[in-house]
């Protein structure tokens, strides 16, 4: 890796350069005290979280020849050493207990390094060995990965790898099977364990030799399937390496030359798009190309309430009538027949740009483009509603362009600008962040920290952000009150704050979903505490009932997914919130756990006749049911999803990066991570466990539930974080229990920027007692 303090501590082995010593070094990453980094980055530290804690006994004692001068031998190149023999083994059962339970052991580490040179064999390349020995930087063991704790004037080389050199070898699939930290039951009940098996450290190892990569990124990027030949690519991924043609989609170049000629007639084209974030960012992107172009679009947001999801047969009529003559639907649409089947009967043309999964009898319209179509093999599942209208506005300008039209009308559109929209809708949308989602991320990401869409630069204003945007604020932050709108106000405030170039309409829109976003945390608040009730009173009726449903005539429609979501993420299993209407019927939305498609599910319930209409994702799926269908839709649910509901309960577990200390987590650490970002679904946010931690400080703050914490290591260093909505929360009562106790604490990392100063703090993600 390129020069710099990190780089220096962290370069790889057969650099042999002196290590500086910084605070955010390897060694800070175990608990009880500073470590340095050594002469290479540290492959694999779930190995020092691995062996056993050595007291003198433990550790085996052998002769080895004496170094005359230690430093030259520790710079002298591998061939050029006379060989030594490799260190003896320990006894296969003293390997497993974790250095950090023990705290006389671990507050004495001090030195953490490589001690092998890239590529080389040798007879121990297999073994899993340790040695003391009285010059802690001296490395007197042939090729090979090593890794040497000191404690006291003692230190111990840990050979990482499995084989016949030693006479009991290591099975490294064995150490990522057992609890990290023998966590087995935590505040959630999880079982703790290290995100990398024996393939993953080998990725970790290729990453840092090949690569140069700091190990803490090697780690990140391993835990996630980077391997050595992918990880330049997924560091700086790049439109033009990722952007596919067009094409590939099923439907695309009918979809492209039917907008293409909208454009040049300068038609009047009605956008329907739905009510949430990928909805709003998809119609505005659309309409802001036409536009620009030449065209006359128009956008149409049904009324959650009183329109529903999808398009409808009296919204087309209107937009008929007000002269539209080609309608094209954004993230929605692709199970919309008899709706559709009115357009094509009123004259429209009809162009359907979705990612929903999809039937196999789809509606009959001009195009269909949507990768979740079961004929399209594009591999583009992926990719949200505005991630598809960008690859169509791809091959829309392609399209004019091979006709001649921008060189008729003075230039292109600038798609790259309208990236922002693109970036934001796919973190709203949770889908996963990979492949070209990475590049969309990370390219509009960069647009909007320039701040120049009016409706976006007023809504981070609003939210009171005024440091560079990081992608988790596109969903916590900026996606909740695009959503506002159509869950309890306008559905048609979101589009229009991303269309206004005005920046006094601007700042009025953003005011306004400011507004209808805090009243509907009010409004939220109630009905997971009434839909909380109502699943503890079935869960003792049935403590394994696979899917809970709760419903209520008095909820709002519009917050009934963010009551599934505090559902399912309470008890840890797909869960269903029905907003009860007048006629006995029902409106709801579900949200589902990994392994279990709950899409699917609905969409057989539907076939099934058990529910009016209904369909989603695997992890998130919507339905109306009719007057006294709730309980039979429940009792499929119930047992279509109960084999997958168990056997993903069954393997639950909370998947650990990294052990970290609190004098280790400093910004440029944090830096460092992030490289390896953007991170979300599909690429889950880095976990680390800081061990063995007093929980000096839990404290419950403001009105939302959030508990503020302050941890300290053994070496005096703390940390501040807080746990968000926890307060009434199993999680939120454990950590307001533990206060003044050792624990183990799991949690993601983020950057506080307050009066001028960066401090690095946690997001509590879980608790463990320290034994």
């Amino acid at each position: 890796m390129p020069g710099g303090e990190i780089a220096a501590a962290v370069g790889p082995a057969d650099d042999w350069k002196p290590a500086d010593a910084l605070a955010v070094q390897p060694g800070a990453f175990l608990a009880g005290g500073k470590i340095d980094i050594g002469s290479g980055p540290a492959a694999r530290p779930l190995i020092l979280l691995a062996v056993e804690a050595g007291r003198a006994e433990s550790v085996v004692q052998r002769k080895r020849a004496r170094v005359a001068d230690a430093q030259p031998a520790l710079l002298r190149r591998i061939d050029q050493e006379e060989p030594t023999k490799g260190p003896e083994c320990l006894s296969a059962e003293r390997l497993f207990r974790l250095l950090v339970e023990q705290d006389d052991f671990a507050t004495g580490i001090r030195k953490l390094c490589r001690g092998n040179e890239t590529g080389e064999a040798c007879p121990y390349d297999d073994d899993v060995c340790i040695e003391r020995h009285d010059q802690p930087f001296v490395r007197p063991f042939p090729a090979g990965h090593y890794r040497q704790a000191v404690c006291g004037d003692k230190a111990a080389w840990f050979r990482l790898t499995n084989g016949p050199g030693c006479a009991n070898p290591l099975n490294m699939n064995l150490i990522a099977q057992r609890p990290f930290l023998g966590v087995t039951g935590s505040a959630l009940g999880r079982i703790w364990r290290d995100r990398l098996d024996a393939a993953g450290l080998g990725r970790a190892e290729a990453l840092t030799q090949i690569e140069g990569l700091p190990d803490i990124v090697a780690r990140v990027l391993a835990g996630r399937g980077v391997g050595a030949a992918d990880a330049m690519r997924y560091l700086e991924p790049k439109l033009r390496d990722l952007l596919p043609d067009p094409s590939t989609l099923v439907g695309m170049d009918a979809a492209a030359a039917r907008l293409a000629r909208a454009v040049a007639t300068r038609e009047a084209v009605a956008i329907f798009g739905d009510y949430d974030v990928d909805g709003a960012c998809s119609s505005a992107l659309l309409a802001g190309f036409l536009r620009d172009a030449g065209a006359r679009p128009r956008i149409h947001i049904p009324d959650r309430l009183i329109e529903g999801y999808g398009p409808n047969s009296e919204a087309i009529r209107m937009l008929a009538a007000e002269g539209a003559t080609l309608l094209v639907t954004v993230d929605c649409g692709t199970t919309s027949h008899e709706p559709l089947a009115e357009a094509r009967r009123l004259g429209l043309d009809v162009v359907v740009l979705d990612h929903h999964q999809a039937p196999e009898q789809l509606p009959q319209v001009e195009a269909l483009v949507n990768p979740n179509r079961q004929d399209d093999l594009s591999g583009l599942g992926h990719l949200c509603a505005a991630g598809v209208v960008f690859l169509t506005l791809v091959a829309t300008s392609r399209e004019l362009r091979r006709h001649g039209l921008w060189a008729q009308r003075g230039g292109e559109p600038d798609l790259l600008a309208a990236l922002d929209l693109v970036a934001l809708a796919t973190v709203a949308d949770v889908v996963p962040l990979k492949g070209l989602n990475r590049a969309f991320v990370r390219q509009g990401i960069a647009m909007l920290r320039g701040r120049t869409r009016a409706g976006l630069a007023a809504l981070l204003d609003v939210a009171g952000l005024d440091g560079p945007v990081q992608p988790w604020h596109l969903g916590f932050l900026l996606g909740p009150r695009i959503n506002a709108g159509g869950r309890i106000g306008d559905a048609g405030l979101g589009a229009r704050l991303l269309m206004t170039a005005d920046e006094i309409e601007a700042r009025s829109i953003a005011a306004e979903l400011n507004r209808l976003n805090q009243e509907r945390q009010d409004i939220e608040k109630l009905a997971v505490e009434e839909a909380v009730a109502q699943a503890e009173f079935a869960l003792t009726k049935a403590e394994d009932l696979p899917v809970l449903l709760a419903r209520s005539a008095d909820w709002h429609p519009g917050i009934v997914g963010l009551v599934a979501a505090r559902l399912k993420e309470r008890f840890r299993r797909p869960a269903f919130a029905l907003a009860q209407n007048g006629d006995g019927g029902a409106t709801g939305s579900g949200r589902s756990v990994a392994g279990v498609d709950l899409g699917r599910a609905v969409r057989q319930a539907v076939d099934a006749g058990l529910a009016l209409k209904g369909g989603g994702h695997a992890m998130a799926a919507g339905v109306t049911l009719g007057p006294g269908q709730d309980a039979a839709f429940h009792a499929f649910l119930v047992e279509r999803l109960a084999p997958e509901v168990a056997q993903a309960r069954e393997s639950e577990s909370l998947l650990v990066d990294a052990a970290m200390s609190a004098g280790g987590a400093n910004p440029r650490l944090l830096a460092e991570i992030e490289k390896a970002g953007p991170y979300g679904a599909g690429c889950p946010e880095p976990v680390f466990v800081f061990p063995s931690h007093r929980l000096v400080d839990a404290v419950e703050i403001g009105s939302g539930g959030h508990v503020r914490i302050k941890l300290r290591s053994g070496d005096g260093a703390t940390i501040g974080g807080i746990a968000f909505r926890v307060a009434q929360e199993p999680l939120g009562r454990a950590l307001l229990a533990a206060r003044g106790e050792s624990v183990h604490l799991a949690a993601s990392l983020t950057l506080n920027r307050w009066g001028g100063k960066e401090t690095v703090e946690v997001r509590v993600i879980d608790l463990a007692r320290a034994a």
